[in-house]
């Protein structure tokens, strides 16, 4: 015969209790679910079809069991979310007095393209002379030319041939002026001459005065605008004089006193030297007026004109 095994009566007492507690408890839980399914029910019986009633209790049997199986989620908590404004179309902002002084190069641009005229159109009337003559651009400069006449005491023409005649336009206006570049010249002494015996330059030019005879000479001018001495010296030798002013400077020799030559100095003038049949013309002088300087050792002329677009006539006589 097999002994039955020992059982131990704490641990069985035990047990027992705790399976009576858990079939209490889950008496109790269904007993309280199917209170709320009565109720459900009993408030739809009257309203709903019977079809419907069984699938609303199922329903609700449903939602009781999972909310006693799954766990209790914490809601989220709802933050204030920020309000947003009304989106309103920007509209071009009207130009004041408040708008900044400064403009943007384009928009300057545009502006005065705008206000450029526009070409006119094309008529088939016949246009006028006078019209077109106006339309035309009138030149900007003119020539000047003439002759030159000396006479002597009794009012009659020197027709010598050596008798040259200097002629400067000076302007008036700056802005007529010559544009120059400063220069170096040459004068040689020989045979006891001057080469050039007239010669002409514009202010802060340079001359040398070259020796080219076998004994000495002595160049000097008492001019009071540009007076100098350049001494005696050699054959050979080449001494310079700066001329910084404008005027007539008349230099001669003292070792020898028939020997004598004349400079124009000028301030960027429109200048010339009369040919052998003392006529001059002078081109491209702009348009404005000039104080006209003429010399001759037998005599000198100034004064003003004016200078004209196109072709000028101006004659000179010295007396």
């Amino acid at each position: 015969m097999s002994e039955k095994p020992k059982v131990n009566k704490k641990k069985e007492d035990k047990i027992s209790t705790v399976a009576k507690v858990n079939t209490k408890s889950i008496d109790s839980h269904s007993s309280k679910v199917m209170s709320k399914v009565d109720k459900v029910t009993g408030n739809v019986e009257n309203t709903v079809p019977v079809k419907a009633q069984q699938k609303l209790t199922s329903k609700v049997s449903y939602t009781l069991k999972e909310k006693h199986t799954t766990a209790k989620k914490p809601l989220p908590s709802l933050k204030k979310l920020p309000v947003q404004k009304p989106v309103v179309p920007k509209l071009a902002k009207r130009v004041t007095a408040k708008t900044p002084k400064k403009i943007p190069k384009t928009v300057k641009k545009i502006a005065i393209s705008s206000l450029k005229k526009k070409p006119l159109a094309a008529s088939n009337k016949p246009v006028s002379r006078q019209v077109v003559q106006s339309m035309k651009k009138k030149p900007a400069f003119g020539t000047v030319s003439g002759t030159v006449s000396i006479l002597n005491k009794d009012k009659n023409k020197i027709t010598a041939i050596d008798d040259k005649v200097m002629l400067v336009f000076e302007a008036v206006d700056k802005k007529n002026k010559k544009k120059v570049v400063s220069h170096y010249y040459h004068i040689d002494m020989k045979n006891k001459n001057y080469h050039p015996s007239a010669l002409i330059i514009n202010v802060n030019d340079k001359v040398g005065f070259t020796n080219l005879d076998k004994f000495k000479h002595n160049v000097f001018s008492l001019s009071p605008e540009n007076r100098f001495d350049l001494g005696t010296y050699a054959t050979g030798k080449r001494p310079d004089v700066t001329f910084p002013k404008s005027g007539l400077v008349k230099v001669y020799c003292n070792i020898h006193p028939e020997m004598a030559t004349f400079i124009m100095v000028t301030d960027r003038g429109y200048a010339q030297i009369s040919d052998i049949n003392k006529r001059y013309q002078i081109n491209n002088i702009p348009v404005g007026r000039y104080k006209l300087k003429a010399w001759n050792i037998r005599g000198e002329i100034e004064k003003m004109v004016q200078i004209k677009a196109g072709k000028n006539n101006i004659d000179i006589v010295l007396d």
